[in-house]
């Protein structure tokens, strides 16, 4: 129930019945327990049992290697669907004094940094023994080159297939473990590298997996998010802007998943997965997944000093709410980096495609409005594909009428996903 200590409406009284939200995310946005935990054996062993100790069997990669961050929204907790793609980051740490590396953001490439090597401080023996391979990664500006580190990388990845393949590289391998076939390829794209395996059960997972570099909670400065009140590390991925920059090699992108799954709390995460089910069904290829949770960072924060309230609403008004923040967003054009105001994770969507979606969301928003309270399956049918809404009429109990068509979206734009 709605806490009346948050002065919501009289309107928004007629969100507090979650029933038809629950039976949604029991039916498509709950993730199956025995397929979460038999993927996870898997994932386990395909990453920590094969390809980290192949791998590891490169000297300098073994000195660098820290540990595995299994990252992306199925460890947040808000994927929704078949758990079959999984993120990974390898955290490396470069073999000198971090004191002697300057993090630089005096740029306009917000969610972007430079990393300035101090070389006038000796060198570590361990850097001084790799040397013919670091000093490589250093520009003559004396910062960390991210193509030169990804070629690097390149090569580590593919030794280690090619050690799996006996000495080749070859198109697929297969692997075997306590008397089970998997069978394995690799793609790669930009600086991801994407294992591609078919389980023996026949299930194939994809794991993308992307090396990074982590730092502590020192604050970035320059207008970026104080960060000394989260107890939690930060991380540059060897990501590149998404268009040419004339210091784009040096650029690497920030990430702040530990922060960030630290600020979803629970009690939002199924709301998050049922906006994700609703861009789905609308097709709206451009609001990535990271623009809604993004929208949540923002109310999360701003609602900081009556949380507990605010999280103690109904799953269906935080959706509303959600999808009311939305429609704002995609109207003004701007959703602003929760780690950054002055990025707007918007900029690269048009104007005209950002247009119809505030058109679009203004239309359903309305029509939810005025016909839950008399027919609280609305939610349902806007949410749901019309098969997915006819299949779950049964478990609603009534007969539902012909499902909401709406006009086609425009083409989607290719968007930066940070």
């Amino acid at each position: 129930m709605i806490p009346e200590s948050i002065k919501y409406s009289v309107e928004d009284k007629k969100y507090k019945d979650d029933s038809v939200f629950q039976i949604i995310n029991s039916n498509y946005l709950t993730l199956d327990d025995n397929h979460r935990k038999s993927n996870n054996e898997h994932l386990k062993l395909i990453v920590e049992e094969v390809f980290i100790p192949l791998m590891k069997e490169d000297e300098l990669f073994n000195l660098l290697y820290k540990r595995i961050m299994w990252g992306g929204s199925y460890y947040k907790g808000t994927k929704y669907g078949v758990p079959n793609e999984f993120d990974l980051d390898f955290v490396l740490k470069l073999p000198i004094d971090y004191r002697n590396i300057q993090i630089r953001t005096n740029h306009d490439n917000y969610g972007y940094v430079k990393l300035e090597v101090d070389r006038t401080e000796p060198m570590s023996s361990n850097w001084q023994k790799h040397k013919k391979i670091l000093d490589k990664w250093i520009t003559s500006d004396d910062y960390l080159d991210r193509d030169r580190f990804n070629r690097w990388m390149q090569s580590v990845f593919e030794g280690a297939f090619r050690r799996l393949g006996g000495g080749t590289l070859k198109f697929d391998y297969t692997v075997r473990h306590s008397g089970r076939a998997y069978v394995m390829r690799y793609t790669k794209s930009g600086p991801a590298f994407t294992v591609i395996a078919t389980t023996p059960e026949g299930s194939q997972i994809d794991i993308d997996m992307v090396p990074c570099f982590e730092f502590n909670n020192a604050d970035l400065g320059n207008g970026y998010k104080r960060l000394n009140g989260y107890q939690k590390t930060w991380m540059v991925v060897s990501k590149p802007l998404p268009d040419y920059n004339e210091d784009g090699t040096i650029l690497w992108r920030l990430c702040f998943y530990q922060h960030e799954k630290d600020l979803l709390k629970g009690d939002v995460k199924p709301v998050i997965r049922m906006m994700k089910k609703f861009r789905d069904t609308k097709d709206w290829r451009s609001i990535a997944s990271y623009y809604i949770e993004t929208i949540f960072y923002h109310e999360l924060e701003n609602r900081r000093n009556d949380l507990d309230n605010y999280l103690k609403a109904s799953k269906t008004w935080l959706f509303m709410t959600a999808l009311k923040k939305l429609r704002e967003a995609c109207r003004v054009r701007r959703l602003a980096y929760f780690w950054h105001p002055n990025h707007n994770l918007f900029e690269r969507i048009s104007n005209d495609e950002l247009t119809i979606y505030a058109h679009t969301l203004e239309k359903i928003i309305t029509r939810i409005d005025r016909q839950i309270l008399e027919n609280r399956y609305i939610l349902a049918k806007e949410v749901l594909t019309r098969n997915e809404y006819l299949e779950i009429a049964p478990d609603m109990g009534f007969n539902p009428e012909p499902a909401v068509e709406e006009q086609a979206e425009p083409a989607p734009s290719k968007c930066i996903i940070l």
